[in-house]
């Protein structure tokens, strides 16, 4: 999948007239249209539509002057309803471009993109010159880090750029596939595959629950890692608790239900029960949840994941 994100920064009021912008973003949305099936995908911030077009006129306001309704209405569904873009969770930082904050705008969204290792685009605006050019450097700080380095994001400009693209061929995907990626990518947990495959086949597949799930797992392979590597009580495991524990609306939590037994999962190497109130959690809107044991025991080479689906019943 090739991702295009729209440079908000590109619009800064440099067009002399409404209609000139118009123009452009008429043939924008056509090509956006003719993206289906192609494997590439546009989108945008929320909050594009308060970015000028001109001296006066923000983007919303200049959609009113679309005479053609149904061009109009579908401009309207994009810039009101989406698809917009929305960061993946493992990849948080601060994002600038020159000595502007990016980090909540397309440009620093495409570059967390591609630290993830996705084809994340920008697509600018013409009229400044800044934005003509084929390469944008974002200067990015990672949360986990606090290294600076400079993500490189390939940029387009010219609409003919996003009308000659090379369609790609996106793998089919479901969650069978998706388990089976994070038991042989995440070696530092162990996941219980058959219980999982099991337990989402009962759900129809989705694209954005696939993404949270894989990145809780991720990091969960993360604190284990941390954990063989440094010790217990060693900073890249506190530092791990702190980020992903320990702050308000966490992704990791534990709970005590009434009954224990809604939170103990049988391990399928040696058949014990185990008791796992630890959980990361999903919301898309499907309520997800992944049991994990903790704290590992001492000389467990690996996290032990039971159980990958719909969020138990406590009672």
């Amino acid at each position: 999948m090739v991702n295009w994100v729209v440079n908000d920064l590109s619009l800064e009021g440099q067009y002399s007239s409404v209609s000139d912008w118009l123009e452009q973003f008429s043939q924008l949305l056509a090509i956006r249209k003719k993206f289906s099936g192609t494997g590439h995908e546009l989108s945008c911030a929320r909050d594009l539509r308060y970015r000028l077009v001109s001296d006066t006129t923000t983007l919303s306001e200049a959609l009113h002057y679309i005479e053609n309704q149904p061009l109009r209405n579908l401009a309207l569904a994009w810039l009101t309803k989406g698809p917009f873009w929305t960061s993946n969770s493992e990849a948080r930082g601060i994002n600038y471009f020159h000595i502007e904050d990016v980090t909540n705008q397309g440009l620093g969204e495409a570059a967390r993109r591609r630290w993830l290792g996705e084809d994340a685009r920008s697509f600018s605006f013409s009229g400044l010159a800044q934005f003509e050019v084929h390469e944008l450097d974002v200067q990015s700080v990672r949360e986990e880090s606090n290294l600076e380095e400079i993500s490189k994001v390939p940029n387009a400009w010219l609409l003919s750029s996003l009308t000659n693209v090379t369609p790609v061929t996106v793998p089919s995907r479901s969650w069978e596939i998706m388990i089976d990626e994070a038991v042989s990518k995440l070696t530092y947990i162990q996941i219980s595959r058959d219980q999982a495959i099991q337990e989402m086949s009962r759900y129809p597949y989705d694209k954005g629950a696939d993404k949270r799930l894989f990145g809780l797992l991720k990091r969960l392979d993360d604190i284990a890692h941390a954990r063989i590597t440094y010790g217990d009580s060693s900073e890249p495991v506190k530092e791990w608790l702190r980020v992903n524990v320990m702050v308000a609306n966490a992704d990791f939590s534990s709970e005590e239900p009434i009954n224990p037994a809604v939170f103990t999962f049988k391990d399928p190497d040696t058949g014990e029960y185990l008791y796992c109130p630890w959980h990361g959690k999903v919301h898309n809107p499907l309520q997800y949840r992944i049991h994990y044991q903790w704290p590992m025991p001492q000389g467990q080479s690996r996290l032990k994941v039971l159980y990958i689906g719909q969020k138990i019943t406590k009672s």
